[in-house]
């Protein structure tokens, strides 16, 4: 029985919009998430990318992500896809990056960002600016598909596909006083 444990919204899109208009007051863009380069697109509206943008030392964790800004972004090259996670991205970045430290990079992120990366750049003396441009809840239809799943007989185990869909289930559990 799959049910689907998380809900996305998107946030702060025209805050988004606003600072992508102004790629000359940052150094880059940081991608975390396939999901975040989806933000992007969808508050450009089918717009294209301001071209300063690509002059940029722009960033993505994971192939995935990269491929995402080349093929939605008008072709955005970000460096950095072997890395698979924020602290080897991180890493990375402070290892090879080769323009200054005076601007911000952009950081979009989720309202469940962990401050990994964003702490480690810190630390090295890059500046971010981090925007929260969705956020993650529970599925809307998460207790009743649960309650319907938990009244079968054939459930003898749960199996989780993120920490954010268990802290969902944990919820749930916690209010049905399930244990």
């Amino acid at each position: 029985i799959f049910i689907p444990t998380l809900s996305f919204g998107f946030k702060n899109l025209d805050k988004l919009h606003a600072k992508l208009e102004h790629p000359d007051d940052y150094e880059g863009i940081i991608f975390t998430r396939p999901r975040c380069v989806e933000d992007v697109e969808k508050c450009l509206d089918k717009a294209e990318m301001p071209g300063g943008w690509k002059m940029l030392h722009n960033y993505a964790v994971g192939e995935v992500t990269h491929n995402l800004a080349l093929s939605d972004l008008q072709q955005l090259f970000t460096q950095g896809k072997q890395t698979g996670n924020a602290r080897a991205l991180a890493e990375f970045i402070i290892d090879n990056h080769d323009g200054s430290k005076d601007l911000p990079f952009l950081l979009p992120c989720s309202n469940l960002a962990q401050d990994t990366l964003n702490l480690k750049l810190r630390e090295d003396g890059f500046r971010i600016d981090a925007l929260e441009v969705y956020e993650t809840t529970a599925g809307p239809e998460l207790g009743e598909k649960m309650d319907r799943a938990l009244q079968s007989e054939n459930v003898e185990f749960l199996c989780f596909f993120s920490p954010s869909g268990v802290n969902c289930i944990s919820d749930y559990c916690k209010a049905k006083d399930i244990t």
